[in-house]
């Protein structure tokens, strides 16, 4: 028998298999549930009888032949934000208040290493030894840039610096405006490096749990200013954050890192409730749960003078009780008890997608046997990190990656081309449903300013991936005894 596997599909076999993927209990009718059912637990005819866990029967009766479940949040008031933690540590590792969206089809963006430097807003921070700098800058360098230089990172050296070097932050923020009144994000997913060269200017701790909204004016110039004034798309649509090594102070650890943290209570665009945390995002038939990590112990670790965070600090130099002394192993603690926080939480997950974010490069992730083990037991989706700055997506031990360093704050280590199709700078645009996750890789436009797709990658969630293996074992010790409804074809 020739199948066209599905997604969402309800199937009704011997072995009474129920439900239509959302992991009811109970037997199921052989004539199982439409692909608009996916929560539905139980089916007679295409008629939902009962919900899984977590979602309702829809009152719009009408709405799906048979009637479906929807999301039991859909339609309430969201839940408000936990107090102002007493610490920036207070809340690491817990659970954000749930965001419910009512779509089944759905928009999200992804970008990093975005937030550039100068009196300019758009201005890219220069960094030294990836093209040379000529009359054309906007002021986006430093007297600290020698000794921000990243050394280790291949890229085309000594090459001409050209007008996308000095404006990709601008660039990048425009094709995001331009998009996103068309295809309404929800929210953006932001993987660190948020303020070149060194973070916010703000001495850690200098102001408590309560510091200024904006003490260097780098929230204005390089976040209100490049990304605001968009209706109807990027406007009030929160970034869902983590900190990069050049939040902490890029060759240091005492700037305003923990002034971005607190931020979260200061805006409703902005949230980032710890170093590592985590948050499910409720759609009408499925779930989203997303794990931010803290990655920055790469940096703690690597003692060379251009990246070592734990370094330049003055005799007696405390930040919320860390030390210079004891710097490298509260990050190295944050990076496990990040894993920890994962490894918790995927155990009981009853999400059709887990992402991870992050900010050091995919490899810190997929290369790490304990991510590994996480995958093989409950299945990772995706890892979104940046650091690296280019744009590029693959997939390393079975779990599907993408790199967004080159969102324009900082210089590419990849290279400009004046057509726009290249790797160096762009942001992601991601749809979901229950299905499947599809991200487009928009570069930074080219000269004319054109809407560039580089890359374009769609891949199944965990639990669709299960149905298909499920309807396929059944097939084979079943045959024709397998009833099944193709309703939505699988892309591979």
């Amino acid at each position: 028998m020739q199948v066209v596997f599905a997604v969402g599909l309800c199937i009704g076999i011997a072995l009474s298999i129920s439900g239509c993927g959302g992991g009811g209990s109970g037997g199921g009718p052989s004539s199982g549930c439409s692909a608009e059912q996916w929560q539905c637990s139980n089916c007679t005819n295409h008629k939902c009888l009962a919900c899984n866990p977590g979602y309702v029967m829809d009152p719009n009766t009408s709405a799906v032949p048979g009637g479906r479940c929807i999301a039991s949040c859909i339609g309430k008031p969201a839940p408000p934000k936990p107090g102002r933690p007493a610490t920036p540590f207070t809340l690491n590792g817990q659970a954000w208040p749930e965001m419910c969206i009512h779509e089944m089809d759905a928009h999200f963006f992804g970008i990093g290493d975005w937030g550039g430097n100068g009196p300019q807003p758009g201005c890219t921070w220069q960094n030294p030894g990836r093209c040379q700098v000529g009359s054309g800058g906007c002021g986006g360098s430093s007297e600290l840039d020698s000794s921000f230089a990243e050394t280790n990172v291949s890229s085309p050296d000594n090459r001409p610096c050209t007008d996308a070097d000095y404006w990709a932050q601008k660039y990048v923020a425009e094709q995001m405006k331009k998009l996103a009144p068309t295809v309404k994000p929800d929210y953006v997913i932001n993987v660190g490096d948020n303020f070149y060269p060194g973070g916010i200017g703000f001495a850690c701790g200098a102001a408590g749990n309560n510091p200024p909204a904006d003490p260097d004016g780098h929230g204005r110039i390089h976040f209100d200013e490049v990304y605001g004034n968009n209706p109807g798309g990027l406007d009030g649509k929160p970034w869902m954050s983590v900190l990069g090594n050049h939040d902490y102070g890029g060759y240091a650890w005492f700037q305003g890192w923990d002034q971005q943290i607190f931020q979260t209570w200061n805006r409703e665009n902005w949230i980032m409730p710890g170093q590592f945390w985590h948050r499910k995002v409720q759609y009408e038939d499925f779930k989203v749960h997303y794990f931010f990590l803290e990655s920055n112990f790469v940096d703690a670790n690597d003692h060379s003078a251009s990246h070592w965070i734990c370094q330049h600090g003055s005799p007696g130099q405390t930040c919320w009780g860390v030390t210079q002394a004891s710097c490298q192993g509260w990050l190295n603690q944050a990076w496990q008890d990040s894993i920890k926080m994962v490894e918790n939480e995927l155990k009981t997950s009853d999400a059709e997608w887990h992402i991870i974010v992050t900010h050091f490069p995919a490899e810190t992730v997929t290369a790490n046997p304990a991510f590994q083990k996480l995958n093989e037991q409950y299945s990772i989706d995706l890892v979104v990190t940046g650091h690296a700055h280019y744009q590029r997506t693959g997939v390393d031990h079975g779990m599907h990656w993408i790199i967004t360093g080159g969102g324009g704050g900082v210089t590419t280590d990849s290279a400009p081309h004046s057509d726009g199709h290249d790797d160096a700078y762009g942001f992601i645009d991601f749809s979901i449903n229950h299905n499947t996750l599809k991200w487009d890789m928009h570069t930074w436009g080219g000269e004319q300013h054109d809407m560039i797709i580089s890359q374009s990658v769609t891949i199944n969630s965990h639990k669709s991936k299960k149905a298909q293996q499920l309807v396929a074992k059944d097939e084979t010790s079943q045959g024709d005894s397998v009833n099944m409804e193709p309703v939505r074809k699988v892309v591979v």
